[in-house]
């Protein structure tokens, strides 16, 4: 046996943290090095007895030589488990029956008790010396393992997590190609995972949306920025799969972009009902359309059998009226009076004929075209209502569809009835531009100003006949208003509805 001084006469200081290197003579190099290493080291002969430990070991686990001279007694101090303690008995036991050559070594990893009554996880090598030595390192990974159990755990739950919910949770690499898939895959497109990892993700939508992904994707990788789209894939039995897809990328700590974590969501039956609904909507356009052309066929059918009819008659009425008054005899004035207020009184009566008949359906929009009818309807609605009314418009030499321009008429007339009935203005301005591709239609007033509840109130009939007659056109409509500060409202049309390029009920 070595002699080492300085370690094995060391005397026991527990109130220390470390034990102090201290000189050491008459040693071999090999046990001159254990002696600073970062390890725990013992060395122990064929007879169990520990011949040297290093200061390391007694600043790991408290001990000194003389408190663990053998290796039972270390068995006993670091393993107070009996199981425990019986166990790592057996396993040095047919480590010493091993028939094994020089420099062969052991690993393990076990739990062991402190002086201090703490406990340390350690990674134990076993090495054979030529001499039929071992020496034993202990290194401490107590911090690694818990790392290494948080980890875990969170690993674990995160997977149950993604593995229970319905969404699709994946894994790409910057180029596109899965790291990890959920097995959620296997319900939205019938691919097993095994099918799915080590693929692009272009592999699994329709050739004709490749290139417009690739696209977004290459843009995505070069700003780093997350991903957001909906696309439609092909499932493996051949039906196809709408999906919403979102991903956040991942970031090393150089700052590289490494790839990106996502979740896909299958919207297909979403995306049936929105179809379904799209139709309803569209089939609700066409029946509002049809309801409009109906009306307008109805109030030129009034209208002319007012104007024609009942107009006509009244006049053959006055024309018959006059004829009796030239003949009654000058000594009757009162029958006189009486046939002058009749005629009076019809003259009226045919005057609010007119005027119903060309509300019901304005002469001028026939014979001479909208600008006029909306001159003439301005005009009307100042002498009726004492608001003033200014319009400005760069409409010139433009033809607009009948049924468009009567749908026109009629937000405008609906417009300037709602604001004689509610809006309390002393004027208005209405102004109409003519763009590269649109129509913009602005109606201004200067009165109470409409509030937020009324513009989508369900009571709100007269807003509800324009926001209808707007959506035939296939426009956009928008009411600005603040209380006291006046109501605008703003509509844009596209010019291919309304010059009859598109159709309305489409």
């Amino acid at each position: 046996m070595i002699k080492k001084s300085g370690v094995s006469g060391a005397k026991e200081n527990p109130g220390k943290k470390a034990a102090q290197p201290q000189p050491i003579e008459n040693v071999s190099i090999p046990e001159m090095v254990s002696h600073y290493l970062p390890l725990g080291i013992a060395a122990v002969n064929k007879n169990n007895i520990i011949e040297y430990i290093n200061p390391k070991f007694t600043e790991m686990f408290g001990y000194t030589r003389r408190q663990v001279p053998d290796l039972q007694s270390w068995f006993d101090r670091a393993y107070p488990d009996r199981a425990v303690r019986n166990r790592m008995s057996l396993a040095w036991k047919q480590e010493m029956l091993r028939d094994s050559g020089p420099g062969s070594s052991r690993e393990e990893a076990s739990t062991v008790r402190c002086r201090n009554g703490s406990e340390m996880i350690v990674h134990i090598r076993t090495t054979t010396m030529e001499d039929d030595r071992h020496v034993l390192s202990f290194e401490d990974i107590s911090e690694r393992v818990r790392a290494e159990v948080l980890m875990l755990n969170g690993w674990n739950i995160y997977r149950n997590l993604v593995e229970t919910v319905l969404d699709w949770t994946w894994e790409v690499k910057s180029s596109g190609v899965f790291t990890y898939s959920s097995p959620q895959v296997k319900n939205i497109l019938g691919y097993t995972l095994s099918e799915v990892v080590g693929r692009n993700f272009s592999e699994f939508l329709f050739k004709k949306d490749i290139k417009k992904f690739n696209s977004m994707w290459r843009e995505c990788v070069e700003k780093k920025k997350p991903i957001s789209f909906e696309i439609s894939c092909p499932a493996k039995s051949g039906s196809t799969v709408y999906l919403e897809a979102s991903g956040t990328p991942l970031i090393d700590k150089a700052g590289k972009l490494i790839g990106f974590r996502g979740i896909n969501r299958d919207i297909t039956e979403r995306k049936a009902l929105e179809a379904e609904l799209h139709a309803s909507h569209e089939k609700l356009r066409a029946l509002t359309a049809r309801l409009e052309d109906v009306r307008e066929e109805e109030r030129t059918h009034i209208s002319r059998e007012l104007h024609d009819e009942l107009g006509q008659t009244l006049t053959g009425l006055k024309i018959d009226l006059t004829w009796v008054a030239r003949r009654i005899p000058p000594e009757y004035p009162a029958l006189a009076e009486k046939a002058d207020a009749m005629k009076a009184h019809i003259d009226s009566i045919i005057e609010y004929i007119r005027r119903i008949a060309t509300q019901l359906r304005p002469k001028l929009l026939d014979d001479f075209g909208f600008i006029e009818a909306i001159e003439w309807l301005i005009s009307d609605f100042s002498e009726r209502t004492n608001i003033r009314c200014k319009l400005r418009s760069n409409l010139t030499h433009m033809t607009i569809d009948p049924k468009a321009s009567t749908i026109l008429f009629r937000i405008i007339q609906e417009t300037l009835t709602n604001i004689m009935r509610h809006s309390e203005a002393s004027s208005v301005a209405i102004d109409i531009k003519k763009t590269a591709a649109r129509l913009l239609l602005s109606v201004r007033d200067n009165g109470i100003g409409i509030k937020q509840e009324d513009i989508m109130g369900s009571r709100s009939l007269g807003l509800l006949g324009i926001r209808e007659r707007v959506a035939i056109l296939k426009g956009t409509i928008k009411f600005e208003g603040m209380p006291g500060k006046g109501t605008r409202i703003k509509i844009s049309f596209p010019l291919s509805v309304l010059t009859g390029g598109e159709s309305q009920t489409q």
